[in-house]
C-alpha cells in the first residue's frame, strides 16, 4: 500500500505549485508522483481541503487554479493561462479582447474574454470573467499573429483585422465608444493590407463602415485617397445604418446612414 508521503514532502509539492496559477490534471499527476507518490484521487481531494487548489469545472481535461493566500474563492490571478490551458493555440483573441492586448482599449481590465473560432461555442464562466467563442467571417489564416503580452505568447487578430472586426461587431468590443477610443489612439495603418482584408470578409455594408472610419481618420492614419477610391467599389449599395438603432444623415459616398455625433463618443 502506497504511503501518503512525508509532511516534508507535501511541502515540496505545496511550494512546486504555489510557482504556478493553474495546473492541468496532467501536470498534477506529474507533480504529485515527483514529490508524493501517492493516488491522484486522494492527492487532489487534500489539496482542495488544505485550500491549495480549487477546481475549475472544465470536463475531461480538468484544470485546477493554485490559491494564493489571501486570494478570494473563484478568483483567477491569469486569465490568459486558464484560457490557453483550456482552448489550447486553436483559437485566437479578437474583437474587445484584442483592442486590450493591443493596448488600445479604454479598460484597463477584462471581465469578458473573446476567442475567434470557425465554429461558435457557448460562453463559459471561470472565475471573475466569462469567455466568448465568436464564429468570425474569415478565419485564422487572415491577420492573426503572435503576440507577446506578459508571460504568455498568444495568437491575436493584427491592427488592421481588429479594426474590421470591431466596426462589424462593436458588442463584442465592449460598445462604441470602446471601440471609438481604440480608433483614436491607432497612429497608422497599412492601406493595402486593410483593403485587402475588406474584400476578403465580403460585407458590403462593413466596407462602407470602414470607409467612413479611414474618412474620418484620413490624416492621422496616413490613409491615400486611392485607398479610399478602390475601397467605394466593393461598399454597399442598400443604404444601412451604421450602428443598428441610431439613425443619421445619408452618407452618399458610402451608403450608411451615419449619426452626427458618431465620432463624438456620445450617442444616445
Amino acid at each position: 500500500m502506497q504511503q501518503k508521503g512525508s509532511r516534508n514532502n507535501w511541502k515540496q509539492l505545496t511550494r512546486a505549485l504555489s510557482e504556478r496559477t493553474t495546473v492541468s490534471t496532467h501536470d498534477l499527476q506529474e507533480l504529485v508522483q515527483k514529490h508524493v507518490g501517492v493516488q491522484i484521487t486522494y492527492a487532489v481531494r487534500k489539496l482542495i481541503q488544505d485550500g491549495t487548489l480549487e477546481k475549475i469545472a472544465l470536463g475531461r481535461r480538468g484544470l485546477y487554479t493554485v490559491k494564493s493566500s489571501g486570494s478570494k474563492p473563484g478568483f483567477l490571478r491569469d486569465p490568459l493561462e486558464v484560457i490557453q490551458s483550456t482552448y489550447g493555440e486553436e483559437m485566437y483573441y479578437c474583437y474587445g479582447t484584442a483592442l486590450f492586448l493591443h493596448g488600445l482599449s479604454r479598460y484597463g481590465r477584462l471581465s469578458s474574454y473573446y476567442l475567434g473560432n470557425n465554429k461558435a461555442r457557448n460562453k463559459r464562466t471561470f472565475g471573475q470573467f466569462v469567455v466568448w467563442v465568436i464564429k468570425t467571417p474569415v478565419g485564422k489564416e487572415l491577420g492573426v499573429k503572435r503576440h507577446k503580452a506578459g508571460n504568455h505568447t498568444v495568437f491575436i487578430t493584427d491592427i488592421e483585422r481588429t479594426i474590421l472586426d470591431c466596426l462589424h461587431k462593436p458588442k463584442y468590443a465592449e460598445g462604441w465608444e470602446n471601440v471609438l477610443h481604440a480608433l483614436t489612439k491607432i497612429k497608422r495603418i497599412d492601406n493595402e493590407r486593410i483593403l485587402d482584408y475588406a474584400k476578403q470578409y465580403q460585407i458590403p455594408s462593413l466596407v462602407g463602415k470602414l470607409g467612413v472610419a479611414l474618412e474620418h481618420f484620413k490624416k492621422e492614419w496616413v490613409i491615400a485617397e486611392s485607398t479610399l477610391a478602390r475601397l467605394q467599389q466593393y461598399c454597399t449599395h442598400q443604404p444601412v445604418q451604421f450602428l443598428p438603432g441610431h439613425k443619421g444623415r445619408l452618407n452618399k459616398r458610402w451608403h450608411l446612414y451615419v449619426p452626427d455625433d458618431l465620432f463624438e463618443g456620445d450617442l444616445h
